[in-house]
């Protein structure tokens, strides 16, 4: 499924937070990046073996304008910005 939404901040977190999906935004620099990722902890212990413990470390944000995910492909923490976001599709 894909979604077409931006600037709404709730909507994104709430298909990151129970899925893997591939996120299309641009960055700063006007380039534009395709991300595989997710917010669910589950789905990051499965992809990584690392705790759900450990990985929380880096999962805070207090910027509302900016979403942080983990990235399934560096197994890293990374964000963008909501209004940078083009579509998200979900994946499996």
């Amino acid at each position: 499924m894909v979604y077409h939404f931006t600037n709404n901040k709730m909507q994104i977190e709430k298909v990151l937070n129970t899925n893997k999906a591939e996120v299309v935004f641009y960055k700063k620099d006007g380039s534009v990046r395709v991300m595989k990722c997710t917010r669910n902890f589950d789905i990051m212990e499965e992809t990584t073996g690392i705790d759900q413990y450990s990985l929380i470390k880096g999962a805070s944000v207090d910027n509302e304008e900016v979403i942080k995910v983990f990235d399934l492909d560096l197994n890293a923490w990374r964000s963008f910005r909501v209004d940078s976001v083009q579509s998200i599709e979900v994946f499996s």
